[in-house]
Parts: C-alpha cells; sequence; structure tokens
C-alpha cells in the first residue's frame, strides 16, 4: 500500500468498520487516528473529516487512559493541519504535545 493511499484509506475504514461491529473500542481508536494521518497527509482536502476522526479518537484515548496514543492526534494536527484550539475534558490537547515537536511551526 506504500504510495497508494486511496488502497490504505479503503482498508483503514474496512478496519474502522470491523472494529465498531464487534465495539472493540482501543482499535476503533486507533483506526480513527490511522484514517486522520492519511487525511491529513494525503487528501489534505479532507480537513474536516480528518478533525472529526482526531476528535473522536482522542477522546476515547483518554477515556481508556491511553496516554502515548493521546499524544498522537496533538502532533499529527499541529504538525499536518490547523493549530489546536480545542479542550478535551477541561484540558487543552497541545498540552500533550512531545517538546520536540513545540518547535516546529505548522
Amino acid at each position: 500500500m506504500l504510495g497508494n493511499s486511496d488502497e490504505a484509506l479503503a482498508y483503514l475504514q474496512q478496519a474502522l468498520d470491523i472494529a465498531s461491529r464487534v465495539q472493540f473500542r482501543p482499535e476503533i481508536a486507533l483506526a480513527q487516528l490511522e484514517l486522520a494521518e492519511l487525511l491529513v497527509a494525503h487528501h489534505r482536502d479532507r480537513r474536516g473529516e480528518a478533525q472529526s476522526y482526531l476528535d473522536s479518537a482522542a477522546l476515547e484515548f483518554d477515556a481508556m487512559n491511553m496516554q502515548p496514543s493521546l499524544n498522537r492526534p496533538a502532533v499529527v494536527f499541529y504538525l499536518g493541519a490547523n493549530p489546536i484550539n480545542c479542550i478535551y475534558n477541561g484540558r487543552c490537547l497541545k498540552a500533550y504535545i512531545p517538546e520536540q515537536f513545540k518547535r516546529v511551526s505548522p
């Protein structure tokens, strides 16, 4: 699938569908995050959809205390799309951005 973002997108959407059917929350959130990363990297015209996937994934990661995964949505949007201005459970997601990424401007 390297170099074929449309095929990767189809497989990730299939993974999200399967994880949703069996209600496996960690895998749902990870699939949403992977979809968002792919959309940000290869389908910049679909930023709104990417943001929606990131919002859902970040909320789920936070609810499940999946801190390493929770770091990724912040980095994705900080580096790839927009500054992060959203708050999850009373905390700004920017707080999760590792220091090495804070020096890079979007």
